[in-house]
């Protein structure tokens, strides 16, 4: 999904007749990495709810989702229809979530290491999770989406089926908001604004009192009608996660063998969903 979300992954996103065409002719790869990816897809989601299934045959295994919406299912004989979109539900839910999820918290996990002068002073994990959102850019492009009709923003014509693209990239490190460091005074107060949209300052979303101010980076779910439907799940799963890591383990560089800290290149993986590099982790 990672891999051929984006429009234009394939040739069939700019010439849609080659679907057409029989798979052992040149340029036909996509249509084999297609059928890989159909296995893996139906492999995802029909193995975890079959175990679903037996186990709550026999009695067993926790309560979850599936478990919960296929006890709602009247009596039927043989397999009952809507079980088909249960399993897509859950699917869905699993996939759209899981990698994102654990892109989020690695970055956190990586801003710790690179910023261990910040890691003493967090007053709120709250801060710190919408920071790594902001600074972190999960989906640096975040999902297409597609004009219904023709449109005109800003001088340009948008024709009706035209690719939108959001660059959340571009919206989290604008420079025209985040170009300086320095104190703003409003009124007889000073707020410490950090503008560096490069440094990993959770303290962008404290306000003066140390309180958590009312800014959230949402772009980092997208916008509009298709926003992400499991943000708010997304981002209390995050917040477990770091406040249990922050409140349990010392966070710091890894040592060569002289003793020495090892400032980690930071690299990211390329993809729908940005992941840290597995060479830093």
């Amino acid at each position: 999904m990672s891999e051929s979300s984006f429009p234009g992954a394939a040739i069939l996103d700019i010439i849609p007749e080659v679907q057409y065409l029989p798979s052992w002719l040149p340029g036909m790869e996509f249509k084999v990495y297609a059928q890989n990816c159909v296995r893996l897809v139906t492999e995802m989601t029909t193995a975890p709810f079959e175990f679903v299934k037996s186990n709550m045959a026999l009695g067993l295994g926790k309560r979850c989702i599936s478990s919960e919406l296929l006890e709602r299912l009247p009596p039927h004989e043989g397999t009952h229809p809507l079980e088909e979109i249960i399993k897509g539900v859950a699917g869905v839910g699993y996939n759209a979530g899981a990698d994102a999820t654990v892109s989020a918290i690695e970055m956190v996990l990586l801003a710790m290491v690179l910023y261990p002068d910040d890691r003493m002073s967090l007053p709120y994990v709250e801060a710190v999770c919408r920071e790594a959102l902001r600074w972190g850019v999960v989906t640096p492009l975040s999902v297409a989406h597609a004009t219904t009709e023709p449109d005109v923003y800003n001088g340009y014509f948008v024709p009706k089926g035209a690719t939108i693209i959001m660059n959340t990239w571009v919206v989290h490190m604008d420079e025209r908001v985040y170009k300086e460091a320095g104190l703003q005074r409003s009124g007889s107060t000073k707020k410490r604004v950090y503008k560096d949209p490069y440094e990993f300052k959770p303290e962008r979303f404290l306000n003066n009192d140390g309180t958590i101010s009312d800014e959230y980076p949402l772009t980092a779910f997208g916008l509009g009608r298709r926003i992400c439907p499991g943000r708010h799940f997304a981002d209390a799963a995050i917040w477990i996660v770091v406040a249990s890591v922050l409140a349990c383990f010392d966070i710091s560089k890894a040592t060569d063998e002289n003793g020495q800290e090892i400032v980690p290149s930071v690299k990211y993986t390329d993809g729908l969903v940005r992941r840290v590099s597995r060479q830093i982790c």
